[in-house]
């Protein structure tokens, strides 16, 4: 084995833990029909856009992961649900992180002349933990359901897809 080929194995292993990790961390106690279809569709997605060459296969995992959690939240409401959301979302980003690097061009490796600061590379990241806590302890509140409160959070949520499957795609 080259050098070159165990980095990208490492980030290839990751990508498929990682998502395996946030569909298990999500499953609920006992499954519904929807949530196990889901479920085994994201993780075949997740083997297939690590070993795979499609950078397709690796968006079409992502999607799924978060589909599969989103729905599994929706059909349980354990007491323990917003920290399984918290840590789902956790490994969804690792996820995408290690799919950033496993799907890296092959060739010579580029040498960076000038670092991004700390905050543009890990801001991202953090605000997106930072919501997933927050939309998360709120859902575990009883709230009064209000129109506004419902479009901000379905906003939050599609702006949150796009956001993920654009990091992706860089």
């Amino acid at each position: 084995m080259r050098p070159r080929s165990v980095p990208r194995a490492l980030h290839q292993g990751v990508v498929v833990l990682a998502g395996w990790g946030a569909l298990l961390v999500s499953a609920p106690p006992d499954p519904g029909r929807p949530v196990l279809t889901a479920a085994g569709l994201a993780a075949a997605a997740c083997l297939l856009a690590a070993t795979g060459e499609w950078p397709v296969a690796g968006t079409v995992a992502v999607a799924l992961v978060t589909l599969t959690v989103l729905l599994a939240a929706v059909l349980d409401a354990s007491s323990w649900r917003p920290a399984q959301v918290l840590a789902a979302a956790v490994l969804l980003l690792a996820t995408v992180a290690a799919l950033d690097r496993a799907e890296a061009p092959r060739g010579p490796a580029a040498v960076p002349v000038l670092r991004a600061p700390v905050g543009s590379r890990w801001g991202p990241a953090a605000l997106a933990v930072g919501s997933a806590a927050l939309v998360s302890y709120t859902a575990a509140r009883s709230v009064v359901p209000s129109v506004g409160l419902v479009l901000v959070g379905l906003g939050a949520a599609v702006a949150a897809l796009v956001l993920a499957t654009g990091a992706h795609r860089r």
